[in-house]
């Protein structure tokens, strides 16, 4: 049962985040607005956080982060399938583009700056088994 548990604090944020990816990107796209902001700026740093924290999640889980990030690259292609699937929806490339950068900002986070970060920040990401 110990196994079990370990196994669900590990993956199950990774399980959850791809299962709220997914039924986001299953919902109705809204028509653009005209506003810059809400059409291109808002999606863009959605992308860049949806993928940034899949890959923390898959990395934290694995603690390989080649893996985490071939595996989230992996499910932005597959969510992109998906998408092309959802009426209003389209399969985009750009949304790949902009999720592998989102995963390449997190990466560089967790390789270079998380070991230099204060104590206290490190102590809170080994809580998190970050480290």
């Amino acid at each position: 049962m110990k196994k079990a548990k370990k196994l669900l604090y590990l993956w199950g944020p990774v399980v959850l985040w791809s299962g709220l990816i997914f039924y986001l990107s299953s919902l109705y796209s809204p028509p653009p607005t005209g506003n810059p902001f809400f059409d291109l700026i808002m999606p863009v740093f959605a992308h860049l956080v949806e993928y940034g924290l899949l890959f923390v999640f898959v990395y934290r889980a694995s603690k390989k982060l080649f893996f985490s990030f071939l595996l989230a690259i992996f499910y932005a292609f597959s969510d992109e399938f998906h998408q092309s699937f959802v009426p209003t929806r389209a399969a985009s490339l750009f949304d790949i583009l902009i999720d592998v950068l989102g995963m390449v900002l997190a990466w560089i986070t967790l390789w270079k700056l998380l070991p230099k970060a204060p104590q206290r920040l490190s102590l809170w990401a080994k809580k998190l088994a970050l480290i």
